[in-house]
């Protein structure tokens, strides 16, 4: 399950909004903005489309949060 991002963490540590040093693990559904860094599916394609050029967001920033 994927956790809420804090608002704090998104501007500090996942630099949303800021072009290619935005993490590109932000994904945001009804719940809010999350961390997908630990959702394999969504990490994979996440990652295939970086690497296709097909995202502005190319960061890596943390190791990801989790509800562990």
């Amino acid at each position: 399950m994927m956790q809420v991002i804090p608002l704090q963490h998104l501007d500090n540590v996942c630099k949303m909004g800021h072009g290619a040093e935005t993490c590109r693990y932000i994904v945001a559904d009804g719940g809010g903005i999350k961390c997908a860094k630990h959702e394999p599916v969504l990490v994979e394609q996440i990652n295939r489309r970086v690497a296709a050029n097909a995202f502005v967001a190319r960061g890596d920033n943390c190791e990801g949060l989790s509800d562990g």
